[in-house]
């Protein structure tokens, strides 16, 4: 069976190439799997070998019906799924969703990569219906670009893509509950989970590891705790780094380290507080491997997994985490979570990183149990396995599925300029026409992409 797979992948600066990197081996065994890709060339020595297709050039997209399967993996940042997610709605297809919210796609995707305003105010308006027409004016008059607004949880933006895929895959039961409320058919959503990274390099050279710490000014007898990932005002690092200025014990200094890049905290850097800025995943290895602990909070959550979070505890690190949506699900024999009250936040937090840098014993275990579950329950080998068994069970009725979903995309397309009546001359002319394009879409499917 052949497979047609997009997502950004290595060299590009996203944990979803990261992630493809690891998954796309272990699909390749159960399918033919081609990478169509943004006119990238990757540099990822797991993926040479593979047929790679650059939808830029000229009709290259006509082979997509040919295909027994299509792929998106689908994030919220423009930079990297814009031109997935424009595909994705011309050829429909399974998707691996891998944020519930999608306000920054479908910002930039309508505002930068469409160019279009009234695109972005449709969407709002098939969204949220009129009251979304005075929420996204508010955000077009504001006096900061869409692109910098602080509460994007507000607007999922999901609609397009319910309406859209063939099947969901997600990653936490929180995000299918939610997606499944919102009206998406509970048969074709799966919660499959985060792979884990078992291409991972958990020992190096004691030299290189003290290279880098003496690069930071951290000494072999500091207490290093590290944030891995963006540093942003979502993953907490303001109020981290003030519990890390007010625990400095005698016995040991206690350094709070940033591995990653953005500089919304850049006033709170010192001595005891630094941060990296981006680096190659050689030394993003080293300093996980250097870290006693390490802190990985969200509030709000965007419905997301992490990448980041799942490396840790595979490096048998202890890690702090928010008791929130998919952080909530994982055991808490494996992570220390604190509440998610903000009023609360930094004293939790301190109390938790206390007893942990006083309690060698209780890391190390927690690091262990970390590092067991994630093998266990996170192995690539049995995610692809799942990921063909929900794959399948959502293809076999196929050809029906995408006319449905097809034709329901078209009514609310008509929806959004006031097309709402079916008498309608130019509405019913608009509907055969696409009802009669989609009908040859449907059958090229069938016999083109099921023949055994």
């Amino acid at each position: 069976m052949k497979l047609a797979y997009f997502s950004p992948l290595p060299p590009q600066r996203s944990g979803i190439s990261d992630y493809s990197e690891a998954l796309i081996p272990e699909l390749s065994n159960h399918y033919e799997v081609d990478l169509w890709v943004d006119g990238i060339q990757t540099d990822s020595s797991a993926l040479k070998n593979y047929n790679i297709i650059n939808y830029h050039n000229n009709n290259i997209l006509d082979r997509l019906p040919s295909y027994d399967a299509i792929l998106y993996n689908l994030g919220n940042n423009p930079e990297y799924h814009s031109n997935i997610y424009d595909i994705f709605l011309k050829y429909p297809g399974i998707i691996i969703l891998h944020d519930y919210v999608l306000y920054y796609l479908i910002t930039g995707y309508c505002l930068d990569y469409r160019h279009s305003k009234s695109e972005y105010i449709r969407e709002f308006y098939h969204n949220y219906g009129s009251s979304g027409i005075n929420k996204v004016k508010r955000l077009l008059r504001a006096k900061k670009n869409p692109l910098q607004f602080e509460n994007p949880e507000q607007y999922p933006l999901l609609k397009r893509v319910m309406e859209n895929a063939v099947g969901i895959i997600v990653h936490s039961d929180s995000t299918r509950s939610m997606i499944i409320e919102n009206g998406y058919p509970e048969n074709r959503i799966e919660n499959i989970n985060q792979i884990n990274y078992n291409n991972m390099i958990l020992s190096y050279p004691e030299g290189e590891k003290q290279e880098l710490r003496e690069k930071y000014g951290i000494t072999n007898q500091d207490i290093l705790v590290s944030s891995f990932g963006y540093i942003a005002p979502t993953k907490r690092n303001q109020q981290i780094a003030e519990v890390i200025k007010e625990i400095q014990t005698t016995k040991n200094a206690v350094k709070y380290l940033m591995v990653g890049e953005g500089n919304y905290i850049d006033g709170l850097l010192d001595e005891n507080t630094k941060k990296t800025g981006f680096v190659a995943m050689r030394d993003f290895e080293i300093l996980l491997s250097c870290s006693d602990i390490v802190v990985n909070l969200r509030d709000p959550s965007m419905g997301e997994t992490s990448a980041t979070l799942l490396r840790a505890m595979m490096a048998g690190k202890p890690c702090v985490v928010t008791d929130i949506a998919w952080f909530s699900e994982l055991p808490d024999e494996v992570v220390i979570k604190i509440p998610n009250n903000r009023g609360q936040e930094k004293e939790n937090l301190k109390k938790e990183l206390e007893l942990l840098i006083n309690d060698s014993a209780k890391r190390k275990r927690i690091g262990d149990n970390a590092k067991n579950y994630v093998l266990m329950y996170h192995d690539p080998s049995k995610i692809a396995k799942d990921m063909k068994q929900f794959m399948d069970k959502c293809l076999s009725s196929r050809g029906a599925l995408i006319s449905e979903l097809c034709i329901k995309s078209n009514e609310s397309r008509l929806e959004d300029i006031g097309l709402t009546d079916r008498d309608d001359l130019l509405s019913k002319n608009y509907a055969t026409r696409s009802y009669n394009r989609l009908k040859q879409i449907c059958l090229d499917i069938e016999t083109k992409s099921y023949k055994k």
